[in-house]
């Protein structure tokens, strides 16, 4: 056995590393709602620009939805299930904030 072979380790006997990559995975969904906690007045005005009413309700929702999901994924707690609400969630966020089919046919419908 060479010292190569004893360095290499697979992820899944790694514990501390597969939740570090998780820790990466999630941390969009980390810095998100702690600018939103931190900015309230900023985050209600995030979802009346996007035109979602009663903005502080869906500012809150959208706060306990990522640290909730976040720390389910971490912890290991029905980790399926949160990563399903994150993916479902960054879906309609998506089309919620880039409505390229609003946007004039034209080369900067493409770049939306």
């Amino acid at each position: 056995m060479s010292i190569s072979d004893s360095a290499t380790v697979p992820a899944s006997q790694a514990p501390a590393l597969r939740w570090f990559a998780l820790l990466l995975l999630c941390a969009a969904y980390i810095q998100g709602p702690v600018t939103k906690i931190l900015d309230f007045n900023g985050a209600i005005g995030e979802m009346s620009h996007f035109g979602l009413s009663p903005a502080p309700v869906f500012a809150v929702l959208v706060i306990i939805l990522e640290l909730v999901t976040t720390a389910m994924i971490l912890t290991g707690r029905w980790r399926w299930l949160a990563a399903l609400f994150l993916a479902g969630f960054t879906l309609v966020a998506t089309f919620i904030a880039l409505r390229f089919w609003e946007l004039p046919p034209g080369q900067e419908r493409m770049m939306a």
